[in-house]
């Protein structure tokens, strides 16, 4: 059975959320995991950041919002960052494992556009997600 994102996109859309403590929280990302390093561009409008230790994806988070997937082998570190900042966060084990639903009226809310055709929000993965809202 897939898992639902709707109760925690729906707190952290609700959240009194300041994007510019996401700066702060990537920053304490990276702290809590040797050799990692950001992979964001704001500049060209990118909404979501990937933590990376070298070519592995540690961690996704949405700027808009405080939500993140977190990968399994890196929540031991990142999951307590995760909960200083009142994030929401999703732990899993496989990036592009198809096992979340969401109601696609809070996504498009969250991202500000609509985005029925870029996912199936009846079936997706994190990077499903992530690719339809960057």
């Amino acid at each position: 059975m897939n898992s639902d994102l709707t109760p925690k996109l729906l707190l952290a859309e609700e959240s009194d959320w300041d994007p510019s403590r996401f700066k702060s929280l990537l920053e304490a990302s990276v702290r809590a995991i040797d050799r990692s390093s950001v992979d964001w561009d704001s500049g060209a409008g990118e909404e979501w950041a990937r933590v990376v230790v070298g070519t592995q994806v540690a961690a996704l988070l949405w700027s808009r919002v405080p939500f993140a997937f977190t990968g399994l082998k890196y929540a031991k570190a990142l999951v307590p960052v995760m909960a200083s900042y009142a994030v929401q966060c999703e732990v899993l084990a496989d990036w592009d494992a198809v096992e979340f639903v969401v109601d696609l009226s809070v996504v498009e809310s969250i991202a500000g556009r609509c985005v029925a055709s870029a996912f199936d929000s009846r079936g997706f993965s994190a990077n499903d997600l992530w690719w339809a809202t960057i």
